[in-house]
């Protein structure tokens, strides 16, 4: 199983999994609600792309409980860059159009 992590500005943001790429997000922390879902930093989604990534998975931690989404990689390289404030520019794919599992 190959696993890597995905470090921004110290913080480990992800990991790669063998083809997928995992983030967890707590909802009062991350949820975007002008793109309804979370996004993920271009230069992440830029490296997993390099590193054969096809999934990108999304568990997310609320106080209702934990859910997980994911979609292809080619969906979030294919969403609208986000560049606001002090932010890495980021992409972001509406959890209704990724699969809930």
């Amino acid at each position: 199983m190959r696993r890597i992590r995905i470090m921004l500005k110290g913080k480990q943001i992800g990991e790669i999994v063998d083809d997928c790429y995992v983030t967890h997000r707590e909802v009062s922390e991350h949820f975007y609600i002008k793109g309804g879902g979370y996004p993920i930093s271009n230069n992440a989604l830029k490296v997993c792309k390099e590193k054969g990534v096809t999934t990108a998975q999304v568990i997310e931690h609320g106080a209702k409980g934990t859910n997980i989404y994911d979609c292809t990689l080619q969906k979030y390289l294919d969403a609208v860059l986000i560049k606001e404030g002090n932010f890495d520019a980021q992409r972001c794919v509406p959890l209704k159009e990724m699969n809930k599992l």
